[in-house]
Formats: structure tokens, C-alpha cells, sequence
């Protein structure tokens, strides 16, 4: 799992997923303005605005970026490892 890329996340000490609050709190606010009719734009400029850092520290939003948490699957719970496989017959 790529950590560093990986707002809300850091590899803990017997390497699985380990919950940094603080970035957690920014990703369930992201779902929350989602899920009230906010646009990625929109979610996007209101984090930018309230100078809300992301993962880069940077201090602008994109809604490219704020989609790329929306869709990803390891946010929603829908991780699916091995998504590959060969049928041996």
C-alpha cells in the first residue's frame, strides 16, 4: 500500500495501516461535503479556501485530487487484493 500517498494513513509498526486522526478528519470531511450535493470543484475550493493543507502540503485543492479520494477503493472499503487470477483446469 502506497503510505505516502495515502492521506489519513502511515505504515505502523507491524506494517499494516495505521490511522493518523488528524489527515483521517480531512477525507471524512471530503465524504461529507460529497454526500450533502457538494461538486469536487466545489469540495476543492472550500478546502483551499479554509487553508486546509494536502497530503503535499500544498495549499491549493484540485477537484482531480479530491476525486482521486472519492473513487479510491481503499477509502470506500472496497479493496480488492489479487484482482488477477488464472483459472487452472
Amino acid at each position: 500500500m502506497p503510505y505516502k500517498q495515502f492521506l489519513g494513513y502511515e505504515k505502523g509498526e507491524d506494517g499494516f495501516p495505521k490511522l493518523i486522526e488528524k489527515e483521517a478528519k480531512i477525507v471524512k470531511l471530503i465524504y461529507r461535503l460529497f454526500l450533502e450535493g457538494k461538486t469536487m470543484s466545489a469540495i476543492a475550493k472550500y478546502l483551499t479556501n479554509e487553508k486546509i493543507p494536502t497530503l503535499a502540503r500544498k495549499t491549493i485543492w484540485t477537484a482531480s485530487t479530491i476525486k482521486s479520494i472519492l473513487t479510491n477503493e481503499k477509502y470506500k472499503g472496497d479493496a480488492l487484493l489479487q484482482k488477477c487470477y488464472r483459472l487452472i483446469f
